[in-house]
Parts: C-alpha cells; structure tokens; sequence
C-alpha cells in the first residue's frame, strides 16, 4: 500500500540515487540544480534555501520503502492554484503503477489538506512515461498550451504545462 509522508532530509540519498543518469536528472529538476551528478546535500540545500517556496515535500513509501517523491507549492492563494514538481520514482520500480498512485495520493492531499481547485504540472515532452502517467491521471492540456523550451544536453527539449481541476 502506498502512502505519502513529509519528506525527511534522510530521504534525499535515495532522490540522488534515482538521478542514475544526466537525461533523468534533467527530466526531473529541469535545470534548477547546476550540476551533475547531485548529492543527497545538494537537495536538502536546495530546499532549505527555497524556505517557504516548496512549502509542501512529500516522500512516498511502500512497506516502509522510499520510492517516489514530490514537492507542492501554492502559486496563487486566492484562486487555490497549486504546482507539482520534484516528481520522481525509483527507476527499479517504474511501470508498476507507482506513480499514477503517487499523483492520485498528491491530488487528494491537494484537495483536501491545501483546498485546491486546480493543480498544475509541467512535463517534457520527451519524457512520454511521465506524460502519459499524468494524463491517465486526468491532467489534461491547457486550452492555449503553455510551452517551454530548454537547451538541454544539446538538444532543444520542449516543456508542456498541465493542469488538473477539482
């Protein structure tokens, strides 16, 4: 049974691990770390140097093992609008529904903990488990879509915004 928890700085040697190679790595920081490979106290100076911008990092487990995480901001109070980031699970365990059943555990804690009525997500376009795992998950495209390219590794990656409505 999976489960989300608040993230504990003991958990960052785990997300450093699952950065196993610099397009994973990139697929999940999107250029917010400058450097490769990263350590387990490159994270935790990242988020404490954010304070109260990631206010919400949430590890999940499975029988007690780490395997995923995420982080949830608020970036509009007033119209409830929440951002997903930081979404990562254990390379090993990867197309074993773990990360749908994170995103549904993340949704409902949304929902219900913060008051959201829209979450919001960015994704590569290159990343297609990813992209398909939010969209059977009910993301969908914004109306007027939202992109986002990085020079990443050479090549030109294209970053596409979802949103999740309550």
């Amino acid at each position: 049974m999976l489960q989300l928890r608040k993230y504990e700085k003991s958990d960052a040697k785990y997300i450093a691990s699952w950065c196993e190679n610099k397009t994973i790595f990139h697929m999940w920081c999107a250029g917010e770390y400058s450097k490769y490979p990263i350590s387990a106290d490159d994270i935790n100076a990242y988020y404490d140097g954010k304070g109260k911008i990631q206010e919400h990092k949430l590890t999940a487990l499975s029988e007690n093992k780490i395997v995923g995480h995420l982080t949830i901001r608020t970036v509009d109070f007033q119209k409830k609008i929440v951002r997903f980031g930081f979404v990562i699970v254990d390379n090993k365990l990867r197309r074993q529904g773990i990360g749908k059943k994170m995103i549904s555990l993340a949704l409902e804690y949304a929902r219900t903990k913060l008051n959201a009525k829209k979450v919001t997500l960015e994704v590569f376009e290159n990343n297609k488990s990813a992209y398909a795992c939010y969209k059977s998950s009910g993301f969908k495209e914004l109306q007027t879509p939202k992109t986002v390219s990085y020079d990443i590794l050479g090549e030109k990656w294209i970053c596409r915004e979802l949103e999740y409505e309550f």
